[in-house]
């Protein structure tokens, strides 16, 4: 009896997507694609999806039928990022540069919201002015400036959704993007930042917060912590980047600490007695020798668990207790 053979067809998509791929990066380092090209792209990019599956379902029964789905989507591409702008296909996006204001006129405390986006980010302190907010920034599309309130003033800015689909995709860095912000250092204030892609240096030092609430996003932040002369909480949520936190002499907090990739170095004070309680998946914890080890998860075989505290503790006249749940990154206090 004659043995039937049997064959299997490997779809010829994937090859055919990754030298299409190769050849947009080709297309791109000799700056053949226009900016706006890549936009119309992302605003498409569920086609993509659509193109995957097809290959699944039909793709893989015949050579040709996944060489044709891949031809096609690398077609598509072409087209999007070569002539899609053209076609009218391109988001309307602008970048523009506002500048805002608000007085501090009676309030007695504020509450701001921050939604960053693209762009390098810095707060600071106001000097010799009456207004509790004022803004310079440069983004894309529109800006969404709201306040509410008298004497506790509500004020919330951020940029209106502009449907990319992929808000990490810095297309624009040569367009000097930034969020300069400066508050009132005159009143209490509850701070909650939304961080967006890029650098951040949020100084505190010479505001008076009562409550702050940090999302750090996508890049390098670096956060200054004042000293307010009574405790205050802090919460930080650690995106993708390194994270810096700058506190000052006489400080007295508790800050909360969690998720993310990347290192998180945490600078103290020689007068602040300081509790740690340290938990990261992957990566070490590093403190001053000078610090007790309290306790240890010894059944730990990937990342550090722990409570440390410093040699003044006990007797310092101002504290900080830091609770650290980490993700992939080390961190380090010093």
């Amino acid at each position: 009896m004659e043995e039937k053979r049997t064959f299997t067809y490997r779809s010829l998509f994937w090859p055919i997507v990754f030298i299409g791929v190769g050849l947009l990066w080709l297309l791109a380092n000799l700056n053949l694609i226009p900016r706006e090209g890549w936009l119309t792209l992302l605003r498409f990019w569920p086609v993509f999806l659509i193109a995957i599956g097809l290959d699944i379902m039909v793709g893989r029964q015949s050579r040709l039928i996944g060489g044709a789905i891949g031809i096609s989507v690398i077609a598509l591409a072409l087209v999007l990022v070569l002539v899609g702008p053209e076609m009218g296909f391109a988001p309307a996006m602008s970048v523009t540069t506002d500048t805002i204001a608000e007085p501090l006129g009676t309030a007695e405390t504020a509450r701001i919201d921050l939604d960053l986006s693209l762009g390098k980010s810095s707060i600071t302190a106001l000097e010799d002015s009456t207004n509790l907010l004022e803004a310079e920034i440069t983004h894309l599309g529109e800006l969404d400036f709201s306040v509410r309130g008298d004497r506790e003033k509500i004020i919330r800015v951020s940029e209106k959704e502009h449907n990319l689909g992929f808000d990490w995709f810095d297309l624009f860095e040569d367009q000097n993007l930034h969020w300069d912000v400066s508050l009132s250092p005159e009143i209490p204030l509850n701070v909650n930042i939304d961080g967006g892609v890029g650098e951040s240096d949020l100084d505190f030092s010479q505001l008076e917060i009562i409550n702050l609430t940090v999302d750090s996003g996508v890049g390098d932040m670096t956060i200054t912590l004042p000293a307010t002369g009574s405790k205050y909480e802090v919460d930080v949520e650690v995106g993708v980047g390194r994270v810096e936190l700058r506190l000052e002499d006489g400080i007295d907090a508790t800050i909360e600490i969690s998720g993310g990739v990347g290192d998180t170095i945490i600078v103290v004070p020689a007068g602040v007695g300081v509790k740690l309680t340290g938990d990261i998946g992957v990566g070490d914890i590093n403190v001053p020798g000078s610090y007790s080890h309290i306790s240890t998860d010894e059944d730990r075989v990937v990342g550090e668990s722990g409570v440390w505290e410093s040699a003044n503790y006990d007797d310092a006249a101002h504290r900080v207790t830091i609770t650290f749940n980490g993700g992939v990154g080390n961190l380090t206090l010093r």
